[in-house]
């Protein structure tokens, strides 16, 4: 109940009737049983033992008081609020913790802590249990297990470790900004292992183990807890016997679990190795407390993976005993053995993952810096253990044992190694129908864990001659990033881990958006959670006989589905078409998957599909575009999400997006044109150039008298060093061009070239992937000096074009030319003793220059003399 503005109430006698309906209610009630909204399971909390309760009625000396305990906050007791009473408290930006506590842990070890919780505002509040040392126990909730109007219930179940003392709980606001939280009727209780234990419907394990073995593996779990994690060797199994339901089997065992959380309270996660027989087709199997592969959704999970083909080790539920003291309910998982292949009609084949020695070492070295500084981590111990890594298989000794399975074995580790070093494509060494529905069926799920790389399994099929994924290990609670699907984590920039590479290749990513759309229909989630209903509700009762709130969410998928059918679909605005060549176009994707573009339109044209779509992986995460070829004038592109639905339709824009790649400096091809390197010098040589040649900085280009070079095909030269053309009245240089195609430029050279008895004939421009000069002739940022030379018949704009240089012309003609004879842009220059004629438009221009000029004379101008 909400109190809001509570005021006295003058009783009336007409009120009298109102007390007895809410009491007849309540023994009604009582008397059919009440769902407590979770599918008819019966809420058991009140048959533990409730050790600190608090209702937050009473303050004492500024403290919340319950009989002779004492709870911090009662400073800001609220009567805005309550759940019951008249109080509750109030935490905010000025007060962030409150109901701070310290309960002294006796013999038993599992605890129940809950508080009701109101968040007016939509802040942020959470419940906590730690002790004093943050790194032996912290557990924090901020998820409601039960709703009773406006107020949430938060719970934690804690298994305490036998080396903490006491438990301290606290509720605290997280980036509250202006905003409210309030918490009423907190409790903690101990809690039995499993309620009415005999008759939770699940089979039954009983572990007998020897008490020197037992001292063993205490010994090795209390060294677990002074490292941070646990190392498993194999001096760690021990003898056991072991029964499940009334057969009885001889085995080995040994801790499980590389986090502690396998480690908790009194409920140790185990490997099994059975000596003799089988349980349900496992030999070597995997007993664990259920929260640490997140309960019933992990289950599900594999479910939904078996459904579709996809390999997965068996898992269900058990309840335990250890040598006669009971454990409570357990996930038994398989061992990764040739029989998970085999029970699910696969041939034996090698079971691989990438090795995590190194992964794990660097963890402890890490552990072990945060007991000096517990906010010391290196982020980046991930990534080296990965590229430190190898292959392994499971049963590798058996394996290279056999002449064929070592074989395949050796084939398997080559074809993962391609997987992790990227060396080859992917859908030639994975199913990748399987691969792409695993990839989906992980993010319906928000299985990610499974996905990084040290948590990877595969087997290679020996007949398909192909990997195939193993999902295991999802542990289904939490997102990567804020990311709304896997796609848009693995476009991003800086993702090391070989997963995501899977999004780049074309056959895995059309069967991955393909089910993904088949995932999004909510039919397909209500399908299957109707038919696995009888399994769900009686592991869910199973559960709930030690986890009390722990209740299967029947609507998770469902909204999962949901925020699916929202990212799925792409737009008409997804995809964007630029103009980058004659023929080819740069195409960028928006979208958060792959799209592909499967037909075009040319002017005036009917639509034509293409032969081979275009496969367009996003952009927006790495600025990138893709370069594809069809038709020039194509005027629209057709596009639809990779592996198919609707079609859109994309404007091709003339807009140049891509910077288009023009020839480059090249050493090797100036020596290949015949011109000789001599230390610094380069020797031009007589020729013909069919092709651009490109002189780089650095060196000194000369060309001695009477050398003669022709240009065309739109050949150019070009050199970013200066260039002595030395002629002589009896042997000129001379650079012409046949077919009017060719140009000289001499770009940032720096030191002063040198141009004398040269003779430029039929010059046209440079034109190269849309570089364009304008001149036949041009020096740039390139001091030259140019005497008893001739320009003459020039093709192009501008016979001789100098900007932002330095320049002299003496003793030159300019004849024939089809526009501009000289145009100087930003230079300081003196033209003296020249000859200008026929020239098809200015005989000068200058823009921003200071020249001199004399002796200069013109005839037959096609329009100004000078043009400034």
């Amino acid at each position: 109940m909400i109190i809001k503005g509570k005021r006295a109430k003058k009783f009336r006698w007409f009120d009298l009737p109102l007390l007895f309906i809410p009491a007849l209610l309540l023994i009604w009630f009582l008397l059919i049983g009440v769902s407590d909204h979770q599918d008819g399971v019966e809420d058991l909390t009140d048959h533990n033992v409730v050790v600190r309760s608090l209702d937050m009625e009473t303050v004492t000396d500024g403290f919340f008081a319950q009989d002779e305990h004492r709870f911090v906050g009662g400073d800001h007791q609220s009567d805005l609020y309550a759940r019951s009473g008249e109080f509750s408290v109030e935490i905010n930006k000025d007060n962030i913790y409150a109901l701070e506590h310290f309960y002294e842990v006796s013999e038993n070890r599992r605890f129940r802590l809950s508080v009701w919780r109101y968040s007016p505002d939509g802040a942020t509040g959470l419940l906590v249990a730690t002790t004093d040392d943050i790194d032996m126990l912290y557990k924090g909730t901020q998820t409601a297990v039960k709703t009773e109007g406006d107020w949430e219930l938060l719970s934690l179940d804690l298994n305490v470790p036998a080396n903490v003392s006491r438990l301290k709980i606290y509720c605290f606001v997280e980036e509250p900004g202006d905003n409210s939280v309030f918490f009423d009727d907190l409790e903690l209780r101990e809690v039995a292992a499993v309620e009415d234990y005999e008759n939770v419907e699940l089979s039954e394990v009983l572990i007998e183990i020897s008490p020197t073995s037992m001292l063993k593996i205490e010994s090795k779990r209390d060294k677990a807890w002074e490292k941070g994690i646990l190392e498993s060797d194999r001096e760690d199994w021990v003898d056991a016997r072991l029964v499940y339901d009334q057969e009885s089997f001889e085995a080995k065992i040994r801790l499980k679990g590389d986090w502690l959380d396998h480690l908790e309270g009194d409920k140790w996660s185990f490997r099994i190795k059975l000596q003799d027989g089988a349980i349900d087709g496992k030999q070597v199997f995997s007993v664990q407390s259920p929260n640490t592969r997140s309960f019933l959704h992990e289950w599900v999970y594999h479910k939904l993976l078996a459904a579709e083909d996809i390999l997965t080790p068996s898992y269900t539920f058990v309840k335990l005993k250890l040598n006669g003291k009971i454990l409570g309910t357990y996930a038994m998982e398989e061992h990764f053995m040739k029989s998970l292949a085999e029970h699910r009609n696969r041939r034996e084949g090698p079971i691989l993952k990438l090795t995590e020695d190194e992964f794990w070492d660097s963890i402890k070295r890490v552990l072990a810096q945060q007991k000096e500084d517990k906010y010391f981590f290196d982020a980046s111990i991930g990534e080296r253990a990965f590229w430190s890594s190898s292959v392994e298989s499971f049963e590798e000794d058996n394996a290279l044992a056999s002449e064929r399975l070592g074989k395949q074995t050796e084939r398997a580790y080559a074809m993962l190694g391609a997987y992790k070093y990227k060396s080859a494509k992917l859908s030639d060494i994975f199913d990748a129908e399987r691969m792409g529905k695993y990839l989906a069926i992980v993010d319906l799920t928000q299985a990610f864990h499974g996905l990084a790389w040290h948590n990877q399994r595969w087997y290679y099929n020996p007949v398909a001659d192909l990997l195939e994924p193993i999902g295991f290990d999802g542990f289904t609670e939490k997102l990567l990033t804020n990311s709304a699907l896997l796609a848009e984590q693995a476009y991003q920039e800086g993702n090391y881990d070989p997963c995501w590479s899977l999004f780049e290749d074309r056959e895995i990513m059309t069967h991955y958006c393909r089910f993904l759309d088949t995932l999004a229909n909510t039919d397909y989630i209500d399908q299957f959670q109707e038919e696995h209903r009888g399994k769900i509700m009686a592991f869910q009762k199973a559960l709930r006989s030690e986890y009390t709130y722990q209740s299967y969410d029947w609507q998770r998928l469902t909204r999962r589905a949901r925020q699916l059918q929202v990212a799925l679909p792409p737009s008409g605005q997804s995809l964007r078409v630029f103009t980058a060549g004659a023929e080819s176009y740069s195409v960028t994707n928006s979208h958060i998957l792959p799209l592909e573009i499967t037909a075009y339109r040319a002017q005036g044209n009917l639509i034509q599909t293409l032969d081979s779509s275009f496969f367009i992986t996003p952009t927006t995460y790495n600025n990138s575009t893709h370069l594809i070829h069809l038709p020039k004038h194509s005027s629209e592109v057709f596009y639809q999400l990779a592996g198919g639905g609707e079609r859109f339709q994309a404007t091709v824009s003339p807009l140049h997006v891509i910077v288009p790649q023009r020839h480059a400096a090249s050493l090797e091809k100036v020596e290949a044109a015949g011109f000789e390197v001599l230390g610094q010098e380069i020797i031009a040589r007589s020729g013909h150039l069919t092709a651009p040649l490109i002189v780089p900085a650095g060196f000194h280009l000369i060309f001695p008298p009477g050398t003669k070079i022709n240009l065309t095909g739109s050949a150019y030269l070009l050199s970013y060093s200066p260039v002595d053309m030395l002629g002589s009245e009896e042997e000129p240089v001379v650079i012409h061009s046949e077919d009017g195609t060719g140009a000289v430029a001499v770009l940032r050279a720096g030191e002063k070239s040198q141009v004398s008895h040269v003779r430029f004939q039929q010059l046209g421009s440079i034109d190269d992937s849309g570089y364009v000069l304008t001149g036949g002739v041009t020096f740039y940022k390139s001091p030259v000096a140019i005497s008893n030379t001739s320009f003459e018949d020039s093709r192009q704009e501008d016979a001789l074009n100098v900007v932002n240089t330095t320049f002299s012309l003496d003793q030159c003609l300019f004849a024939g030319t089809a526009f501009d004879a000289l145009d100087s842009d930003f230079c300081q220059g003196e033209i003296s003793n020249c000859h200008l004629r026929d020239t098809g438009n200015d005989a000068l221009d200058f823009s921003g220059s200071t020249v001199k000029i004399g002796k200069v004379t013109m005839e037959r101008i096609g329009d100004k003399g000078i043009s400034a």
